[in-house]
């Protein structure tokens, strides 16, 4: 099953976690898209698979992703 956020706005310590827990499978198939992150972060840890970022919009915020997440330069 492929999840896909897509919110208007996150704002001030409201960051977005992608994370996972041994017990469970790794996190995949996520799509984060047209979100607007404002004084917050968007974090991914540990690496999922498969995880896409798309026409997001960050101000004053980090991006804190893996290297092979798709969308992880902009």
């Amino acid at each position: 099953m492929k999840w896909m956020l897509m919110a208007p706005a996150v704002e001030a310590s409201s960051d977005i976690r992608i994370a996972a827990r041994t017990e469970f499978a790794t996190t995949s198939d996520i799509t984060l898209q047209n979100l607007r992150a404002t004084d917050s972060a968007i974090n991914e840890s540990p690496c999922g698979v498969r995880i896409t970022l798309r026409s997001n919009t960050l101000v004053n915020s980090r991006l804190n992703v893996c290297s092979g997440s798709a969308g992880a330069g902009r």
